[in-house]
Parts: C-alpha cells; sequence; structure tokens
C-alpha cells in the first residue's frame, strides 16, 4: 500500500500543475513538488496545515473558505475558480483552479482535490496589454499601424479626429496614400522605414476635406519573431499651428527689424536737422535765431512723434499669433473708448475667428480712430466679415464719412512720419501681414471710408 502510495506521489510530483487535496476542514493532506516550489516551502512545512489559514491572504482566505465549505457540504464543486496565494517570501500569486470531490463508499464527501496552474505572469502580461491599449487609445497623439503595403490595419480616435473622420472604423482597411498629396511621398517615407528600421520627421499631408496639415511622425518597422508578418507602427502630432506660429514670429522679427531700421533713420535725419539749426545759430542774427529755433523744435517734435511710434510698434511679434474674434475684439475696444458714444457701431463679425498677431485690436482700433479723425462727418461705422469665392474671409470696416482720395490712396499704407502722416496705417499692414492677411481700401471719395481685411483659407475657421 506504501509503495503505491509512494509511487501515486511520484506522478504527481512530475506534473506541471500544482495538485493539492485538502480535508473536509481544509487542512492539506497532500501537495506535490510543484505546489511546494510555487509554495517555496517543504511538503512538511505544508502538510497538516490550514490551506486558507496560512497560504492565502487574510481577505481572500475567508472568501475562498466559504466558498470551500459550501462544496463540500452542498457535495457541488466550484469546477474553476481564480485565487491568491500567499508564498514563503510574503508574494502574491494567482492560481487558475479546477477543483473536484472525493466521496467515499457512502458517497459522502470527505476531501477536495485541486489541479492549479500559476497564471502570475500571464494575468500580469494581460494587464499590461490592456494598460497599453488603454495608452495608444486615449493618446493625445495619432498612432496607426499599418501592413507591409502601407495599408491601415489599426487607428485610434485621435488619428481619426486629427484626419477629420468620425471613428477609425472609417479608416481601418484604407491605404496611407489617401494622406498624401501624391504617392512618390509616400513610397520615399516607405522605403526608408523598412531599409533603416524608422523614420522620424515632419511632412504634408491631407485630411478627409482635403487640408492640408503638417505632422510630425515617428514610425518603426515591426517584425515580431514569432511571425514571418510585419507592420509600420506610426505615431503622428499635428504640428501645423506650431509651423504657422514658428513662420509668424520669423515674419514679426523680420519686419520689427526693419521698422527699427525705418525708425532710427528718421530719428537720425531728425537729430541732423536740428544740431545744423543749432550750429547755424552762432553767427545768425536774432531773427534767424528765432527761426532757427521753431524749426529745431519741429525736428525734435518729429523725433517725439518717432519714439511714440516705437512704442506703438515694440510688441509687435512679441507673442505668438493667436485665434481671435474680429466682432469681439472691436466690442472690447470700444467698452474702453468712450469717444465712439454718437456713433452708430455695427458689428456682423462674431460666428468668426481670425488667425493674428495680439495686436489685432491696435488694427481695428486704428481704422476706427481714423474714421472719427479724418471722417469730418461720419455717424456709422459698419464691421462685418463674409466669405469669398476663394474661400477667403473677407473682414469689412466702413464708415458714411468723406473718405479718401484717390490721390492719398497712393500711399495710404506707406511709412509716414507720424502717426497723421500713415504711420497708424502701415502699422496696421504690418501686423496683419505677419499671418498672411492683407488689407486694402476700397471706399470712395465722398462717400465713405471701406478698408478691407483679406484671410486666407487656413487662417479664419467658424465658430
Amino acid at each position: 500500500m506504501k509503495i503505491e502510495r509512494d509511487r501515486f506521489d511520484q506522478y504527481l510530483d512530475i506534473a506541471e500543475a500544482i495538485f493539492l487535496v485538502l480535508d473536509r476542514e481544509g487542512k492539506v493532506m497532500l501537495i506535490n513538488r510543484k505546489g511546494c516550489e510555487v509554495l517555496g516551502y517543504e511538503k512538511e512545512e505544508i502538510r497538516g496545515f490550514d490551506w486558507f489559514e496560512k497560504f492565502m491572504p487574510e481577505g481572500d482566505g475567508d472568501a475562498m473558505r466559504s466558498l470551500f465549505t459550501q462544496d463540500i457540504e452542498g457535495g457541488i464543486s466550484h469546477v474553476k475558480i481564480e485565487g491568491h496565494i500567499l508564498t514563503k517570501s510574503g508574494e502574491l500569486k494567482i492560481i487558475l483552479w479546477q477543483n473536484s470531490l472525493i466521496r467515499d463508499e457512502k458517497d459522502e464527501v470527505t476531501a477536495s482535490v485541486s489541479s492549479g496552474e500559476d497564471i502570475t505572469e500571464k494575468k500580469s502580461i494581460e494587464r499590461d496589454l490592456r494598460l497599453k491599449n488603454v495608452a495608444i487609445e486615449t493618446s493625445i497623439n495619432g498612432i496607426v499601424i499599418l501592413d507591409i503595403n502601407a495599408n491601415i490595419t489599426y487607428a485610434n480616435f485621435s488619428f481619426a479626429h486629427m484626419y477629420g473622420y468620425s471613428s477609425p472604423a472609417e479608416i481601418t482597411g484604407m491605404s496611407s496614400s489617401v494622406f498624401f498629396r501624391n504617392s512618390i511621398d509616400l513610397k520615399s517615407v516607405i522605403d526608408t522605414i523598412i531599409k533603416e528600421g524608422g523614420y522620424v520627421g515632419e511632412i504634408k499631408s491631407k485630411k478627409k476635406s482635403g487640408e492640408d496639415i503638417i505632422v510630425q511622425i515617428s514610425a518603426y518597422f515591426l517584425k515580431p519573431e514569432d511571425s514571418t508578418e510585419s507592420c509600420i507602427y506610426v505615431s503622428l502630432v499635428d504640428v501645423t499651428e506650431r509651423e504657422r506660429i514658428k513662420e509668424a514670429l520669423a515674419s514679426a522679427n523680420m519686419k520689427l527689424n526693419i521698422l527699427s531700421g525705418i525708425t532710427r533713420h528718421d530719428i537720425l535725419n531728425e537729430v541732423t536737422v536740428a544740431i545744423g539749426y543749432l550750429d547755424m545759430m552762432n553767427d545768425a542774427s536774432q531773427e534767424e535765431k528765432d527761426d532757427f529755433i521753431k524749426k529745431t523744435y519741429i525736428a525734435v517734435e518729429g523725433i517725439r512723434r518717432q519714439a511714440e511710434f516705437t512704442r506703438d510698434y515694440q510688441d509687435m511679434g512679441l507673442s505668438s499669433p493667436l485665434w481671435q474674434n474680429p466682432g469681439k475684439v472691436v466690442k472690447e475696444y470700444l467698452a474702453s473708448n468712450g469717444e465712439y458714444g454718437g456713433i452708430d457701431v455695427k458689428i456682423d463679425a462674431e460666428n468668426v475667428e481670425i488667425f493674428a498677431d495680439p495686436m489685432l485690436p491696435k488694427v481695428f482700433g486704428n481704422i476706427m480712430s481714423n474714421s472719427l479723425v479724418h471722417g469730418e462727418k461720419v455717424s456709422k461705422i459698419t464691421i462685418s466679415s463674409s466669405k469669398d469665392d476663394s474661400e477667403n474671409l473677407i473682414v469689412t470696416i466702413e464708415d458714411n464719412g468723406v473718405g479718401i482720395s484717390a490721390e492719398k490712396k497712393k500711399s495710404l499704407f506707406k511709412p509716414g512720419i507720424g502717426r497723421n502722416h500713415g504711420f497708424g496705417l502701415y502699422l496696421v499692414k504690418e501686423i496683419l501681414s505677419i499671418t498672411g492677411i492683407g488689407i486694402s481700401e476700397a471706399g470712395k471719395e465722398g462717400e465713405g471710408a471701406k478698408f478691407v481685411i483679406t484671410v486666407p483659407p487656413d487662417d479664419w475657421r467658424w465658430t
């Protein structure tokens, strides 16, 4: 009998599954080698001990004992169940148990026999995969997986949103060529990825609507060890606005250099004039001196106006361009300027935003101020917006004053000396041009001034 039991123990000891027998009280009657290895105990440290009390964490032990008691007393076993065990070193392991009941000749339950599989590592891998899937699904980066032919096998919601699709389901199965302007660009990128194992760079791409966007991509060529199927993993970030801001700031810096040069040149001219008159005063008569003093004062006044102009443009390009609502900009300007109390100002430009330098309020303020100063009989100013056939946004600021003569229009946006000689509108033009916005004057003399601001398609949006 002992020989047969020893032989049975040997059979169990070569099994790669945990084998455990518990009596009706939950004490260990038998455990195999695999069970000892997982727990980290010798057999004599396990046999005879209460399984739920010694080898399970406190909360789990109580719950599993309750199920065990139900099985023993009810005569029906929970065939498959997961539970934690506590090793000698204090480590928690997850075991998948398959259970059965042992009965005597009277069909009474005498013990429970269980086969257990250590699934701790498997569960850890599954958890990691779930977390990685969640990270990919919720990433603000657009993520796609392509097969070797550059067809999309997976896309996350950020990618779909980035390209104007309602869900990844619309994209899965499509060729990635639809996101490139031409097939040569796609082939070049794919060839680089396969040849070098990856690709990092910026490319011009297109949305579902056909709109161009600039994306920064990081792509990797993946060839699983256990499969002959290769794939390409691509992560994308829309950097269109970043590039637009970079270009705008570069443009602003260039314009600041030009404006600084103009201002410096004009100030030096005025200083030269003033010094010249002061030098001539040494040998001049009193009458000539009085004239030279007046002319010197005029030159100094010019310097003062130039200094004021530097105050106007000193903030141009200092901050990044941003999306602004023309209607709100005008309302905020009016709220801080009480001089328009007797003017009927109508605003119909509040359902759009334009991408412009933060000094945009100075644009509207300068144009409207000119209406008051030069319009003579202005009683109404209208600000409106519309879209032309080329998808440009047209913002107009018009009044019912005396208008601008054809002769003055020739130099309207050219730099002059002082605000009253054209520097104000020159600054307006330069502020708008930072983000590619144009301005012109289309009014008729005698009927009023009409300034037309033209915003390119990529620099405006509906709100």
